[in-house]
C-alpha cells in the first residue's frame, strides 16, 4: 500500500523537507485575512494554493504561507 522504503532520493527529500500543513483557521491567524479573501487570493494567484488532503479536507503548506506573510513585511521597505 504505502512505499516505507527511505534509501529511495525521492522519499529521502520529502522526509527531510519538514513539510507542515496548517488548516484554515491557521492560517487566517497567520494572514490576518478572512475566508474568502484567503480563498479569492489562492484563487487568482497571490496567494499560496491549498493542498487537497481528501474528499473536504484541504490545508496549506506552512512555509509557502509564512514566506508569503514575509514577503508583504518586505514590501513595507522597512
Amino acid at each position: 500500500m504505502f512505499d516505507t522504503d527511505l534509501s529511495s532520493t525521492d522519499a529521502r527529500s520529502v522526509v527531510t523537507a519538514d513539510i507542515c500543513f496548517i488548516r484554515l483557521p491557521a492560517v487566517m491567524r497567520i494572514t490576518g485575512l478572512g475566508k474568502t479573501s484567503i480563498y479569492r487570493k489562492s484563487a487568482d494567484g497571490s496567494f499560496p494554493a491549498p493542498v487537497k488532503l481528501g474528499d473536504r479536507a484541504v490545508a496549506w503548506i506552512k512555509a509557502e504561507v509564512l514566506a508569503w506573510a514575509e514577503a508583504r513585511v518586505a514590501e513595507r521597505g522597512l
